[in-house]
């Protein structure tokens, strides 16, 4: 082949070759612009709303990073906003605007990163609505948490508990009152135990209801101080209620 042809056969590849770098990276997918994420507090975690009595508490994980990402490192408020309205919660209403509280997470009662915060003003049959918004020292509000909650009737305290100390084991016994209000259903008890002068945490000590009015702590160790409280729990329309607490006991198992 001559040296005219091998460049008029090369010509048309190198045209075809431009082509398909013009037109290649016009073809890739064009999708929505996002938009790009702040450095604000991400919403808390795990929202809860439990009546207990003739309460509701909040519970609530607090946020460890912000919305872009980054760690959080300067929260230092949770402003609470909530709305009562008469014969149970409003789901059509708009999301509560008046301030609540505004609480310093440092402040209020704690498990961990987990948070409870109790509303003592409230009434039966009426609903609660709550928006708990984190913001930081800088006065940045961050994305919102929303919780619901109806009060209801409650089944009363397990009355007269008792806890005494054997080798490794604490016998708890107690009495339950028969009488409950219309419409519940009875489920069982929830024990909770603290060591010493501990608060008690949010998880109970076992995660099945306890039946009956007695219960053997078989975890315990022997020279230690034990906390103990009960709630009974009952079921309305398919919403899980507590009792308010029993009284506190304590004990400490002893080697026989």
């Amino acid at each position: 082949m001559r040296p005219w042809e091998r460049t008029r056969h090369a010509l048309p590849l190198q045209i075809l070759l431009l082509i398909l770098l013009v037109v290649l990276p016009a073809c890739g997918k064009k999708g929505p612009v996002r938009p790009l994420l702040k450095a604000e507090p991400a919403a808390p975690g795990r929202p809860e709303a439990r009546q207990i009595g003739g309460s509701i508490l909040l519970y609530v994980d607090l946020p460890e990073r912000n919305l872009d990402g980054t760690a959080l490192t300067d929260l230092s408020e949770l402003r609470i906003f909530r709305r009562e309205t008469a014969g149970g919660v409003c789901a059509e209403c708009d999301e509560p605007t008046q301030l609540w509280r505004s609480i310093d997470p440092l402040t209020v009662s704690r498990d961990g990163q987990r948070l409870s915060i109790r509303d003592d003003d409230v009434r039966t049959g009426y609903g609660y609505r709550y928006r708990l918004v984190p913001v930081t020292s800088r006065g940045l509000t961050g994305a919102a948490a929303s919780l619901a909650r109806q009060m209801h009737p409650f089944p009363p305290a397990p009355q007269a508990l008792t806890a005494t100390g054997f080798d490794r084991l604490v016998r708890l016994q107690w009495t339950l009152d028969p009488e409950l209000a219309p419409g519940l259903t009875f489920l069982g008890c929830q024990i909770y135990r603290s060591s010493g002068e501990a608060p008690f945490g949010l998880t109970p000590l076992t995660s099945q209801f306890v039946q009956g009015e007695k219960y053997d702590d078989l975890g315990p160790q022997n020279g230690t101080l034990y906390r103990y409280q009960l709630r009974c729990l009952a079921e309305q329309s398919g919403v899980i209620v507590d009792s308010p607490p029993s009284a506190i006991v304590t004990a400490t198992p002893q080697a026989e």
